[in-house]
């Protein structure tokens, strides 16, 4: 039985974005990232040099805002294949 003063944890969600800031649900995994944009990994991994990852405590990580960059500039036909 739960006890009443636990609250419930919103099921929709992820299990771990309980813990995350606003400052680290910026910051995406290589396969996050790829999630995110609709690519395979492989495919994030060849656009690396455009997207500019960055490494934050040993880890390579996307920003968020660079990926909706980097998308739209394929959507206005500024991207390279």
């Amino acid at each position: 039985m739960r006890d009443s003063q636990t609250p419930e944890r919103d099921r929709s969600a992820p299990a771990d974005a309980s813990h995350r800031g606003t400052m680290s649900a910026r910051w995406l995994s290589p396969q996050e990232a790829a999630d995110y944009i609709g690519v395979s990994v492989s495919t994030l991994r060849r656009h690396r040099d455009q997207i500019g990852p960055s490494r934050l405590g040993g880890r390579l990580l996307y920003d968020r805002h660079r990926l909706d960059q980097f998308v739209e500039s394929f959507a206005t036909g500024r991207g390279e294949a």
